[in-house]
């Protein structure tokens, strides 16, 4: 499971839900999801796709369109097992 999160400020919404989730759909899910991340994702021949690096790939990949208000990139393993990225 990959949770993102803005930093916006609580009276107001930045953008819309549908244009957020049309936003990490198309520059991040579509790119991961139902696909062998070694063979079927670029990225992932050079690194191996650890929670730590999937983070650092959504980050990469979203920061250009949420510019400076993505937050943080959590993306679960497990239950308990997870990543937080929130960029350098």
């Amino acid at each position: 499971m990959v949770e993102v999160s803005l930093n916006i400020p609580s009276e107001g919404m930045w953008i819309g839900m549908g244009a957020f989730e049309k936003i990490v759909d198309e520059n991040f899910i579509s790119l991961v999801d139902h696909k062998n991340l070694n063979l079927d994702v670029p990225q992932f021949a050079k690194a191996i796709p650890t929670v730590e690096n999937i983070a650092v790939f959504a980050w990469n990949k979203l920061s250009p369109f949420l510019t400076d208000k993505l937050h943080c990139v959590n993306v679960w393993e497990t239950d308990k097992t997870y990543c937080s990225y929130c960029g350098k």
